[in-house]
């Protein structure tokens, strides 16, 4: 590793980057994060809607893929159901 400034910290400190609520979220990214905007429905990550988050949350359903509640719970229900599927089909259609 090569820092761009010099780096101390206490030996057993540990490392790790902030984040929101009670302990890390699991993921890619943190729920929230300042500088992350999370698009609702977005579950790769990419910025965008397409149709390959909606293969991923019918993934996610059927158990192909392991299921992010924090991306994939579109109803905030606490699961990941048939509900959750047709609301990320209505937002990637732009349907209300």
């Amino acid at each position: 590793m090569t820092l761009d400034r010099p780096c101390t910290w206490p030996d057993g400190a540990g490392i790790h980057l902030p984040w929101n609520g009670n302990a890390p979220d699991l993921g890619a990214f943190e729920f929230g994060a300042s500088g992350v905007d999370l698009l609702a429905g977005d579950l790769n990550a990419d910025g965008q809607r397409t149709l390959l988050d909606v293969r991923w949350i019918i993934e996610m359903l059927v158990g192909l893929r392991p299921t992010n509640l924090t991306t994939a719970d579109l109803t905030r229900d606490g699961q990941l159901t048939l509900a959750d599927v047709q609301a990320l089909v209505r937002l990637f259609a732009g349907l209300p």
